[in-house]
């Protein structure tokens, strides 16, 4: 959790699942706009390229509120790749 944290405080931008976990269970007491406003803030002021937030692992802590969500967003995908596995179906096939 501490790596994750200062990986958030440093501005970074890559992490792993385990570690955005472990940020959304150390920042969800504040808000999702609290979070993203501090970390814009520090963001500017560091002598990083700007942009590319928005699609990069960090992004996740804007979009849930706590670690729950993504916890369920995480289930529902891994229960979907197991029925199309159990179907014998490719993914493209499964979207057609």
């Amino acid at each position: 959790m501490a790596v994750s944290c200062f990986k958030f405080i440093d501005s970074q931008l890559e992490y792993t699942g385990m570690e955005v976990g472990m940020l959304l269970r150390a920042l969800q007491v504040n808000s999702v706009d609290n979070r993203q406003a501090w970390f814009e803030e520090v963001r500017g002021c560091r002598r990083r390229r700007k942009g590319g937030v928005s699609r990069s692992a960090v992004a996740q802590i804007w979009s849930n509120a706590d670690e729950y969500e993504l916890l369920e967003r995480r289930a529902t995908v891994l229960r979907v790749r197991a029925l199309i596995r159990q179907k014998g179906l490719y993914v493209v096939d499964a979207f057609r």
